[in-house]
Parts: structure tokens; sequence; C-alpha cells
């Protein structure tokens, strides 16, 4: 099995759980696990991200996006799946606690997007209410610096 098979295989939604899981999996010893662990983290974030990636931009998955711990794609799995914030939950195995923990995790990602849009509005706003601007930067009372 390649390194990037059994990343997809531990895949846990976080990459230093995944990392702990592929060193646990292929029982690295210690001092090669501390020497690589920050390379095998970055791959399984890259993975990931890579994947999420995919899917938002409803691209066809390739080969390499298996299913974690299972056959079949892993768009399958995404659709039998959830992630809690803390782990993978199949469906219809879903406890109360899991649904609540999804929509806890969604909730927070929602907030920070509202805040954005709250953000972006703002600036909108400022830019048309000052005669002439075209940017926050025409805006000589802007003092507040872009995050």
């Amino acid at each position: 099995m390649s390194l990037n098979e059994t990343i997809d295989a531990h895949q846990m939604g976080d990459p230093d759980k995944t990392a702990a899981a592929v060193f646990g999996a292929l029982n690295v010893p210690a001092k090669w696990s501390d020497l690589f662990y920050g390379v095998v983290r970055d791959e399984c974030r890259r993975r990931s991200r890579s994947f999420i990636r995919d899917l938002e931009t409803g691209q066809v998955l390739s080969g390499t996006h298996i299913a974690a711990a299972g056959s079949g794609s892993r768009a399958a799995f995404v659709e039998a799946h959830f992630h809690t914030g803390d782990l993978y939950v199949k469906w219809g195995e879903a406890t109360v606690a899991d649904h609540q923990g999804r929509i806890d995790r969604q909730t927070v990602l929602r907030g920070g997007i509202d805040a954005d849009i709250a953000r972006h509005a703002e600036a909108i706003a400022s830019i048309k209410a000052s005669p002439g601007a075209t940017c926050l930067n025409d805006i000589a009372t802007n003092t507040k610096a872009a995050a």
C-alpha cells in the first residue's frame, strides 16, 4: 500500500489525527515518526484539501480518492458519511450527538461566512457613501486595515 493509499484509508478529517493513525497503522518507530511527522501531516492536509476542492468544483474524482477504510469511491464514502468536527460517522448509524456535532460544526463555519459577508457589505456601503471613492483606500476616514 502506498503512502497516499494509507492516508486515504486512515483519513480522520484532521491532519494531526490522520498522521497519527498512519504512523500507528505502519508501526513506525518513534524516532522516524518524530523525524517525518511534519511531512506526513502536511501530505494528510494536502490530500484532504484537494479532495474537498474537487467536491466543491464538481470535478470527477480520480482513483486516488478512495473511501476511507473501505471499498468504493471517496464520493460514495462522503455521500454515506458525514464529519462531526471530530470524526466521520455513517449516516444510518449517527446518533443524536453525532447529528448535533455536525450542526454545531456547520454553524461555526456559517458564522464565519456570515461575518465575512457583513464585512464586505459594510465596505461596499462605505465606498458608496463616499463621493468619488472606488475603493476603501479612497476614503480618507478609513482606518481599518484589511484582515
